[in-house]
């Protein structure tokens, strides 16, 4: 590759004359992720298929020992929790800025504080980072919305608290189907898209709990509703006698139906017979003539059998030594 030239693009890709190579892994990622993303909503439409209305996308790009593993998308039901989700999706995108208290309220840089393997991983703490506190746009703390999400998949995003009408900026996944926890968290959202990223943060915990390795969101924000192009359907439209009469008379004046018409139709070619052999003995017969079978028949000898041979007898006069003498 010396001697050829190359470009640096914004999106963090050098592009050489005789293909592409990546910058660094992370570029890599990022961009097959949103390969990713722009082909999964081809095949799966959340604002059909979940049980609520998905009315915004949010994204956590998840570094693990500050390597960048991978994304997780997240579908906010703002429709039926709209305060909760307001307030998950501008502590992503940190639009808020800083609280009256000086606490940068934005999820970028947060620790994942608490695995429970196989059950949970809770997040969220902005403030401390250990799980011991948090902070909302609304304030220190904002109260339960409502709880008609359940928890009654895995991959929810719901709410941590300390207690009734404790919301801050703490929330947590599910891994199972947690029903005991309906009507004590408020849940608000729906993973699309990173499950197995969760899976494999689910195996970092030790047994009280603890994270054993540094898990972090790098990168946090929203991302719109990518463009799905519309199916067409093929109509059919019914025309009457009197417009089919019109098209058609519109159509033979065309100079290239007055040109169809001047051409003189040939003949089509004559496909050559094709006799079998008992066919063409059919046809020979029917003419008259011999056929190569009959000939060979009649002029074919028949053998005689060894018992149709007949051999001389004596006769009165002759002897049977005369008969058989040499």
């Amino acid at each position: 590759m010396l001697g050829m030239s190359a470009t640096l693009g914004a999106d963090g890709i050098v592009r050489w004359e005789n293909g592409r190579k990546w910058l660094s892994e992370e570029a890599k990622d990022i961009a097959l992720w949103k390969i990713r993303f722009s082909s999964f909503f081809d095949k799966f439409n959340p604002r059909k298929t979940l049980p609520h209305n998905v009315t915004s996308l949010c994204y956590l790009d998840v570094s693990i020992n500050d390597r960048i593993k991978g994304r997780i998308l997240i579908g906010l039901y703002g429709n039926t929790v709209p305060l909760t989700c307001e307030n998950f999706r501008q502590l992503c995108t940190g639009e808020k800025g800083e609280s009256p208290v000086g606490t940068q309220l934005t999820y970028k840089d947060c620790y994942v504080h608490r695995i429970v393997s196989k059950h949970l991983i809770q997040t969220g703490d902005i403030v401390r980072g250990d799980g011991r506190s948090g902070e909302s746009i609304y304030g220190r703390y904002f109260p339960d919305e409502n709880f008609k999400v359940k928890h009654d998949r895995p991959y929810v995003v719901s709410m941590a608290n300390s207690g009734e009408d404790t919301n801050q900026s703490q929330f947590f996944f599910t891994l199972k189907a947690s029903p005991w926890l309906d009507g004590k968290h408020v849940a608000f959202g729906q993973v699309l898209m990173g499950q197995e990223l969760l899976e494999m943060i689910s195996r970092m915990g030790d047994e009280k709990g603890d994270p054993v390795e540094d898990i972090t969101f790098s990168s946090c924000g929203t991302v719109p509703f990518p463009k799905v192009k519309p199916k067409t359907k093929a109509t059919s439209v019914s025309l009457s006698s009197s417009a089919t009469k019109v098209t058609a008379s519109l159509e033979a004046k065309t100079p290239e139906a007055k040109r169809r018409r001047r051409l003189p139709r040939l003949p089509a070619p004559e496909q050559p017979t094709v006799f079998t052999k008992r066919k063409r003995d059919a046809t020979l017969n029917d003419l008259g003539v011999e056929s190569h079978a009959d000939h060979r028949k009649k002029k074919k000898k028949p053998k005689l059998k060894a018992r149709q041979l007949e051999l001389p007898r004596a006769t009165d006069h002759q002897s049977d030594a005369t008969m058989f003498a040499v």
